[in-house]
C-alpha cells in the first residue's frame, strides 16, 4: 500500500471513477457486516451503509435522467426529421401553386429547401414558426389540411425540444447530487481508513482484511493496454 494513502484523502481523486468508489465502498460495507471490527463504533459502521445507500441512490437517479436525456434527443431528432421531410416534399406544391419567384413562395422558401436542412436545433424552431405563419396566411390556396399538418409538426418539434431541455436540467441537478453523495461517502471512508490503520500499525495483514484497494483500479484493469511510445516521443 502506498504510504501517502494515510495522509491524503485519496478516495477523492478524479481518476477513481464512481464505479470504483461504489465497488470499494460496497466491499468495505460487506466486510463490516461479516467481520468483527473493534475499532469502528456502531455509528461509524452504520454511517458507511447509510452513505453508501445514498450514493447508490443518486447514481440510480442519474442513470434514469441520462436515459431520459437520450430519449429526448432521439425524439427531437425524429420530430425535426419529420418536419424537414414534409417541407422538402411540399416545395413542389407551393411552387406549382404560386410560382418560384413569387412573394408567397418566398415566404415559405426564401433560401430554398437547404435552409431547413442546414438549420441548427434552435434555428429550426424559428424556421418552423415562419413556415407555419406562411401556411396560415395562405391556407385558402393550400388548404386547411396543409396548414393543420404544418402546425402539428411545429408543435411536435417544440414539445420535443422543450422536453429535451428539461431533461438536460434534470441531468445537471442529478450530477450535483451524485458529487455531493460521493464526497460525503469518501470523507467517511477516509475516517474509517485512518482509524483502522492506527489500530493495525503492528499488524498490516489485519489492516488489509478490511480494505480491498484493488477495487479502486477495477475500471483501469478493463482498459486495453496503451501502446509503448515511439523513440523520441
Amino acid at each position: 500500500m502506498d504510504p501517502s494513502f494515510l495522509t491524503n484523502d485519496r478516495f477523492d481523486r478524479s481518476d477513481y471513477s464512481r464505479n470504483e468508489i461504489n465497488l470499494f465502498a460496497s466491499d468495505f460495507a460487506g466486510r463490516l457486516e461479516n467481520l468483527p471490527n473493534p475499532v469502528l463504533s456502531p455509528d461509524d459502521r452504520a454511517l458507511v451503509r447509510s452513505l453508501l445507500t445514498a450514493f447508490q441512490s443518486a447514481l440510480g437517479v442519474q442513470a434514469t435522467t441520462i436515459g431520459q436525456q437520450v430519449g429526448g434527443t432521439l425524439t427531437r431528432q425524429q420530430a425535426g426529421d419529420a418536419a424537414r421531410a414534409f417541407i422538402s416534399q411540399q416545395e413542389g406544391l407551393v411552387r406549382a401553386k404560386f410560382g418560384k419567384a413569387s412573394a408567397p413562395y418566398l415566404e415559405f422558401y426564401p433560401q430554398g429547401i437547404s435552409e431547413y436542412q442546414r438549420a441548427t436545433v434552435e434555428g429550426l424552431r424559428a424556421l418552423l414558426e415562419r413556415y407555419a405563419t406562411a401556411a396560415t396566411n395562405h391556407s385558402q390556396q393550400l388548404g386547411e389540411s396543409f396548414k393543420s399538418e404544418v402546425l402539428a409538426l411545429k408543435q411536435q418539434y417544440n414539445d420535443a425540444r422543450d422536453s429535451q431541455t428539461a431533461a438536460l436540467g434534470t441531468h445537471d441537478a442529478s450530477s450535483d447530487q451524485v458529487n455531493a453523495a460521493r464526497k460525503a461517502l469518501t470523507v467517511h471512508l477516509t475516517r474509517c481508513l485512518l482509524l483502522t490503520a492506527a489500530a493495525c500499525v503492528d499488524d498490516p495483514e489485519a489492516f488489509s482484511r478490511w480494505f480491498n484497494f484493488g477495487l479502486l483500479e477495477a475500471d483501469n484493469k478493463n482498459k486495453p493496454p496503451q501502446p509503448e511510445p515511439l523513440p523520441g516521443e
